[in-house]
């Protein structure tokens, strides 16, 4: 398989200050108030959301709470942001940060045969493909790719298994 790999930077939105997605999570805990505050400090989001685009679904795949889901749909009301995981305790915590947030969705499902939105202009997987096989990886990148509008993209964050200590961290902080 071969990918196009191109650098981007496109109209992200908003500038969005990093208390106001964390102040979302108000109420869920001190486990979730925390995980979310040190979610946001540790992973990239306002990076990641400088590289895609500022109209059209964006699919945000292993979603989990929805930290970045929350922040890309506070950062341009016009975008629909969809999160995906299987797991429906991180779902119900991401759909009550986002009771407020109309452009922000939640759907409990496999990413392999849930429906993706039409149009779909990213995908993002953040913290995700390290979760599944290396042939799920492929099954799930040539589908995803598949779905993407002309000039759509794919967008991956993964730390690199060489940062045994920040990815012992990553790990720490999904459970």
């Amino acid at each position: 398989m071969s990918w196009n790999i191109q650098h981007r930077v496109s109209n992200a939105g908003s500038i969005i200050p990093p208390e106001k997605v964390v102040r979302c999570y108000r109420g869920l805990g001190p486990y979730t108030e925390i995980y979310s505050t040190l979610r946001w400090r540790y992973v990239p989001f306002k990076e990641m959301a400088s590289l895609l685009p500022s109209t059209g679904p964006v699919v945000d795949f292993g979603c989990g709470e929805g930290i970045f889901v929350n922040y890309l749909a506070l950062s341009v009301a016009s975008r629909q942001v969809f999160g995906i995981d299987q797991n429906e305790i991180r779902l119900a915590r991401a759909r009550y940060a986002a009771r407020h947030i109309s452009n922000a969705h939640f759907i409990r499902g496999d990413a392999l045969s849930v429906d993706l939105p039409p149009g779909l202009q990213a995908a993002v997987f953040s913290d995700f493909l390290h979760h599944v096989s290396n042939s799920m990886q492929d099954q799930l990148l040539e589908r995803t790719a598949a779905a993407l509008a002309p000039g759509g993209m794919i967008l991956i964050k993964e730390v690199p298994q060489e940062h045994l200590l920040r990815a012992t961290w990553r790990r720490l902080l999904e459970f």
